[in-house]
């Protein structure tokens, strides 16, 4: 159209199902371009996934892309009408293209994938900026190819979570994470020459397998960031495990993997009987809540001076979940004023706690006023 006016609504919504445990089917595609206007009047736009009666199983949202004439690309809005949807079920650009947008626009819950399983889509965009959403339950998942047109120092999707699967173009080696959005990195070839800040209530989170490891440049924490690592139910795969020229963590920043190991019934140093709390630096007391040996706790294991172990959980009855692992080697200063914590959590009262995770710092010389804590929570 040349230009668009009116109060009414385009729908592409999906139906709902009617039934319980059964999803209606995924939102679909509204595209308006705009000829010779730059206002879409009070037209709503809706492209809704569809749900089962009582709202717990959703479908993804489709697709609305809006063009005004001054714009080269238009904008992609994806609104999913605040339903919750399983992490793999993405709404998807046009399949097997490289798509440029001015602007994407997240809200409402809705989840974006770019590429995916069999479906290799990319997306070109001049700035992080560009991207919006309105909470930390707007989604973007990269599965292949991010460009950004203009070399990119501040990487600020604001109010966005985002998760690292595949390749993004055009970052600087001096990168900030910012705009208090979560980065889930799973994909980390770009940052191996990066200083990188996090900056205040910024998130970082590593969802590589720890093994692997990242190597960076320096690594700054400002005031209130959070850096972490995806949690590990019942398998030992998921820890920060970084190597830095320099570390700063700055007073209220934190490394923070508390409860993040072995859930309860799992880990090498799980309790024994009922009740028995998880082991890891030592063995775990027993339970005596009704005459002592009714609940043993779990064994020791791991290394004393190279601690790379996820801590336990406590025993199948139990609450209690280990913490994570952090193992970090600077080989310039590590200036640690905030804290790392990999402590243990206990969930519920009159349960026994999982035992105490791991930090592993190597250090050519450490400085600060912080924390460093593996403790074991106490049982509630």
């Amino acid at each position: 159209a040349g230009s668009l006016v009116g109060i009414g609504t385009l729908d592409a919504s999906a139906s709902n199902s009617g039934h319980d445990n059964m999803a209606g089917g995924s939102g679909g595609r509204i595209a308006v371009h705009l000829t010779s206007g730059n206002s879409f009047d009070s037209v709503k736009f809706t492209a809704y996934g569809g749900r089962d009666s009582d709202g717990s199983h959703a479908s993804s949202a489709g697709t609305i892309w809006l063009k005004r004439a001054s714009e080269t690309y238009g904008e992609l809005i994806v609104d999913n009408n605040n339903l919750t949807v399983n992490a793999n079920k993405t709404t998807m650009m046009t399949i097997n293209t490289t798509e440029q947008l001015d602007r994407i626009t997240i809200r409402n819950k809705g989840n974006l994938g770019i590429g995916g399983s069999n479906y290799n889509t990319s997306l070109v965009i001049g700035n992080p900026q560009n991207i919006s959403g309105d909470n930390l339950a707007a989604i973007l998942q990269l599965f292949n190819n991010l460009t950004f047109t203009n070399i990119t120092s501040w990487f600020n999707l604001t109010k966005i979570t985002f998760y690292d699967n595949g390749q993004i173009t055009n970052l600087s080696d001096n990168l900030t994470i910012t705009g208090g959005m979560t980065y889930f990195l799973n994909e980390s070839s770009e940052f191996t020459n990066t200083n990188l800040t996090i900056d205040t209530y910024s998130n970082l989170s590593f969802g590589k397998d720890g093994i692997l490891g990242i190597t960076m440049k320096n690594l700054l924490l400002r005031n209130g960031s959070v850096v972490t690592h995806r949690d590990n139910p019942s398998t030992e795969e998921f820890k920060i495990n970084l190597t830095l020229s320099n570390l700063t963590i700055e007073s209220g920043a934190i490394i923070n993997v508390t409860g993040l190991g072995y859930d309860p019934a799992s880990g090498p140093g799980v309790g024994t009987t009922p009740y028995g709390a998880g082991g890891y630096g030592g063995f775990a007391g027993d339970n005596c809540l009704s005459g002592c040996g009714w609940g043993s706790g779990g064994p020791s294991y791991g290394s004393m001076k190279e601690p790379t172990r996820l801590g336990s959980g406590s025993y199948s009855s139990g609450t209690g979940y280990g913490g994570g692992a952090v193992i970090i080697n600077v080989t310039g200063i590590a200036n640690i004023t905030g804290n790392i914590t990999a402590r243990s959590i206990t969930l519920g009262s009159q349960y026994a706690s999982g035992s105490g995770g791991s930090i592993y710092l190597i250090a050519g010389s450490l400085v600060g006023i912080g924390t460093l804590d593996a403790s074991a929570s106490n049982s509630g």
